[in-house]
């Protein structure tokens, strides 16, 4: 959703400051004739009612300290689960929550609706919207990131090394994003990144918004998905050398970056490689300049320490520069 997630933040701030906008100056001809902001006092005309939550005390026991939670029941024992897959949220919780979003609606986004939808017009009619990266050249080819006109999602496409300063070259499409989020509620890349040998791109993506990522494959010389599928990582890989596998980071239960795993195209399951026993540390991987080898980091807010092994490794162990 390039641009609309500013867009609508910045409407929103316009909004609560109680900004007046008397005129608007647009190359849209459908604003010439713009309302204004309704006057407070047709907005407060009808006033909504806000929800009030229900008290549950329940008393915490957290680092050596005692405190009294009243809305602790508004925590979903299963949020775990809650956060992969919205529909189990427990259904006191839902009731609730749906009513605070009916009122914030009432309150905030009903009286402006109007002039957020100047506002956005407006902005997004200042936007060039089919924009383009530069392409980047890698062997044969110049990759690059584009968008589309009334497009929500980055195109991913590539064209020949020899046309990257030629704008009138026709570029291939690898993945579509619109295409791929549409009538989805949420749709978000991860990573996206092409395999050494140029012949198939896989890409992460999260269909929930929950930042677990599932990792698909795309075989560039058939157009089609390949079958595989590396689920609940936290969006991050990198390839190794041969084209035939990817390294990725897993989540934990707490939605922490702890592992890496190996998954070999065409295998069952993934093999882990690296595993953070330290809950403080967060775990990332990444591949060197040369593309020769890979790194594993794992780091908290005052240290951290870097791990390595060959991108060519069919076994990789991975020797540690030195100790945190």
């Amino acid at each position: 959703m390039r641009g609309v997630l500013f867009l609508v933040g910045a409407i929103a701030a316009l909004g609560l400051t109680g900004c007046a906008i008397n005129t608007l100056t647009t190359p849209d001809p459908t604003l010439t004739n713009a309302q204004r902001i309704p006057p407070t006092s047709e907005v407060a005309a009808v006033k909504p009612v806000p929800p009030i939550a229900k008290r549950e005390p329940v008393t915490l026991n957290q680092v050596g300290r005692t405190r009294t939670d009243p809305y602790q029941w508004l925590k979903d024992d299963n949020w775990q689960q809650v956060m992969q897959d919205p529909s189990v949220l427990r259904d006191d919780i839902r009731i609730y929550l749906e009513a605070e979003n009916a009122y914030t609606k009432r309150s905030l986004e009903d009286p402006l609706e109007t002039v957020t939808d100047q506002l956005f017009r407006e902005m997004r009619g200042r936007i060039k919207e089919d924009e383009s990266s530069l392409a980047s050249v890698d062997g044969p080819f110049a990759y690059l990131v584009r968008h589309r006109t009334g497009g929500e999602y980055p195109i991913y496409a590539r064209k020949s090394a020899a046309a990257v300063y030629d704008e009138s070259a026709e570029d291939e499409i690898l993945l579509d994003g619109d295409e791929l989020g549409k009538d989805r509620a949420y749709f978000g890349f991860g990573s996206v990144q092409h395999a050494p040998n140029h012949n198939i791109i896989a890409y992460s993506y999260d269909d929930q918004g929950s930042e677990f990522y599932d990792i698909r494959f795309k075989d560039l010389i058939t157009g089609k998905l390949l079958p595989d599928v590396v689920p609940r990582t936290a969006g991050a890989y990198v390839w190794g050398a041969n084209s035939d596998r990817v390294f990725w980071v897993e989540r934990d239960d707490k939605g922490r970056p702890q592992a890496v795993h190996m998954y070999v195209l065409g295998s069952d399951a993934s093999i882990e490689i690296y595993s953070e026993p330290d809950p403080g540390f967060f775990v990332s991987v990444d591949d060197s300049q040369s593309g020769e080898f890979i790194f594993i980091s794992a780091g908290n807010h005052t240290t951290s320490e870097v791990r390595f092994f060959p991108a060519d490794a069919t076994k990789p162990e991975p020797r540690l520069f030195a100790p945190r």
